[in-house]
């Protein structure tokens, strides 16, 4: 995904007021933009908030997925979070006191919301409508079974309830009570703090957490130990959710299928697009149209306590036809521009709408370095050191086929970074899980981690071109590098862990 407008490798330094000219429609927020030692502001749709973290890259010509920083994990009650602006005395956070620790937690409002809520264009852009939510779908709950009917002016994009983590989230937000309490807040703190100036209308977002207790967050951020207190930049999971409401829901629309003319056959209404390289285009609107592009963003990992089976049920009281069928038309074009905000019939861009890698697939990545980060785990807790896991998806190089798994999925590379007696180190795992060939485990001892940041990109290219293997004679020019083979399959999950560990630990120690 490309963002218009925008150079390339800017990093989100801050995210500011929501802002709207006199006389537009569409609201904006301010975002704070480094490039080139630079600093800028510039105006992003709010549509757009899905893909905005701070610390994170945009338009990234590297592979990363996920911003750097300290990752933290900690159990806290929402409801027990306080509003503050302590740090840069801009943007709203929330502040929580770990009682044990007395170690402060702060999470920018806009960050937890972007986390519970913004998970596609729509409930973003839409935060500040009051409404919204009953106005395009009509709830109703009955013995633990929820029934959401999509209303015929509904703008959420049909298409985008194919996908099982849309449904599960949207019917949650909408069938929790303390849940939808929550996202209405944001409209409701708009409504009366908005404030006009003279061409321009500001408002500083902030809302009401939901009141969630023994909720686990897993955040990336910087610790300030001088200060005692720790600065989320992104949420990274959100485990421990209730679903306490109803365990079943089915969104029910007569949009689902349109008849075909003439045929007696029914179609799924809407298509997904495929596109090789997507441009986000705020200057331009979308159309009405029910097909979509998915635009594909890392988003925290959302883990609920109890199941929430959702389906699309189609509203037969509006068709007669006999013969109903399922359509996975897909398109696919090299190039469009897309437009993230609400459809118009002027609209000359496709609409585009924002899905997170859903929870099955982060977790299937994550789940084929699961021997790799226990043995990490181990080797942490053996020598003392904190580290930070980074997942990096191999890019496409010329004609080669490695950078994705023998399935056609992605293929990606963890690494994990640390300090050892005052030395920096990465440690690289490359998912051979296909069984594709072998590669060693990498170690490296950075001389200047700033030099190994700017060259990574070329690292991971070299991986593909080599068909995956090392680029060695890359490695050893600017750092120290060593290579240690797996061990063998043993019989215990245990005893093969422990092997790998002890020879990670010579050749640090060596």
């Amino acid at each position: 995904m490309t963002m218009k407008g925008i150079p390339s490798n800017s990093k989100v330094k801050s995210l500011g007021m929501f802002k709207r000219q006199n006389g537009l429609k569409k609201w904006k927020i301010s975002v704070g933009l480094e490039h080139d030692g630079q600093l800028q502001d510039t105006l992003l749709d709010v549509s757009n908030l899905p893909s905005l973290v701070v610390n994170s890259v945009l338009n990234n010509e590297s592979s990363n997925v996920r911003p750097k920083g300290y990752l933290k994990t900690f159990c806290i009650s929402l409801k027990e979070l306080t509003s503050c602006k302590i740090i840069d005395n801009k943007t709203t956070k929330f502040r929580y006191v770990d009682s044990s620790t007395r170690e402060e937690i702060l999470i920018p409002q806009i960050e937890l919301a972007r986390a519970l809520f913004f998970r596609n264009a729509y409930l973003a852009r839409n935060c500040v409508d009051s409404g919204i939510l009953s106005r395009e779908f009509d709830v109703g709950i009955e013995d633990d079974k929820g029934i959401i009917f999509v209303l015929p002016h509904c703008s959420f994009p049909l298409s985008a309830l194919k996908d099982e983590a849309t449904r599960k989230h949207l019917a949650w937000v909408l069938t929790n009570p303390i849940v939808r309490k929550s996202y209405e807040s944001i409209a409701d703190y708009f409504v009366r703090e908005k404030v006009a100036l003279d061409n321009v209308t500001c408002w500083n977002f902030h809302f009401d957490p939901p009141d969630l207790e023994n909720v686990v967050i897993r955040a990336a951020g910087w610790f300030k130990k001088e200060e005692n207190f720790y600065l989320v930049n992104e949420i990274v999971g959100i485990s421990g959710l209730p679903i306490d409401t109803c365990h079943e829901v089915d969104f029910k629309s007569d949009r689902f299928r349109t008849r075909q003319k003439g045929s007696g056959v029914v179609k799924e209404g809407g298509r997904s697009i495929g596109i090789e390289d997507i441009i986000v285009d705020d200057d331009r609107e979308a159309t009405e149209s029910e097909d979509i592009v998915n635009i594909e963003v890392p988003m925290a990992l959302l883990q609920f306590n109890g199941e929430l089976i959702t389906k699309k049920v189609l509203d037969e009281s509006k068709h007669t036809a006999s013969v109903i069928i399922e359509s996975d038309t897909e398109k696919i074009f090299d190039e469009v521009a897309v437009n993230t905000g609400e459809a118009t019939s002027n609209g000359n861009a496709f609409k585009g709408e924002y899905l997170g890698i859903n929870n099955e697939e982060q977790q299937a990545i994550l789940s084929r370095f699961e021997l790799f980060k226990s043995m990490i785990a181990e080797l942490a807790k053996q020598c003392g050191f904190e580290y930070q896991e980074y997942l990096h998806q191999l890019p496409s190089v010329g004609k080669s086929k490695l950078h994705r798994m023998s399935d056609g999925r992605p293929r990606y590379v963890m690494e994990v970074q640390f300090q050892l007696n005052g030395v920096f180190y990465s440690i690289l795992e490359v998912d051979i899980s296909d069984g594709v060939k072998s590669i060693s485990t990498l170690i490296v001892k950075k001389n200047n981690p700033k030099d190994w940041d700017e060259n990574f990109q070329e690292i991971i290219k070299k991986i593909v071109v080599g068909s995956l293997n090392w680029p060695r004679k890359l490695l050893m020019q600017k750092h120290l590098v060593s290579f240690v083979n797996h061990p063998s399959i043993l019989t215990h999950h245990n005893e093969y862990i422990k092997t790998w560990q002890d020879r990670i630990l010579n050749s640090l120690m060596g």
